[in-house]
């Protein structure tokens, strides 16, 4: 998977959105004709999670050492067909593009 860091820079007169809809739609406004498959969000552990969807125990959140856990990145490549991941460190933001 490639990967692309979106960073800004500035004096910090104005200030990027950390708004994750906003994020995700210059994302996807970005990379026409790609789309976002799944995304996860730093600070609230928020993403799409597939296993979630069926009702089954997400397998991100849980602990490094547990057995149980899966890399995320592991989930959106093999099941959501994942090959663009964009970071925008400044909101602490991963879009994963299928």
């Amino acid at each position: 998977m490639k990967t692309l860091e979106i960073a800004f820079l500035g004096d910090a007169t104005y200030r990027p959105s950390e708004i994750v809809a906003d994020l995700r739609n210059a994302t996807e406004s970005f990379f026409h004709p790609m789309r976002i498959v799944g995304y996860w969000d730093d600070p609230s552990n928020d993403h799409t999670c597939p296993q979630s969807l069926f009702g089954r125990r997400c397998p991100h959140v849980l602990p490094q050492g547990d057995a149980g856990r899966v890399d995320y990145l592991e989930t959106v490549q093999r099941d959501l067909n994942a090959v663009l991941h964009i970071h925008y460190p400044h909101a602490r933001v991963h879009f994963y593009l299928g």
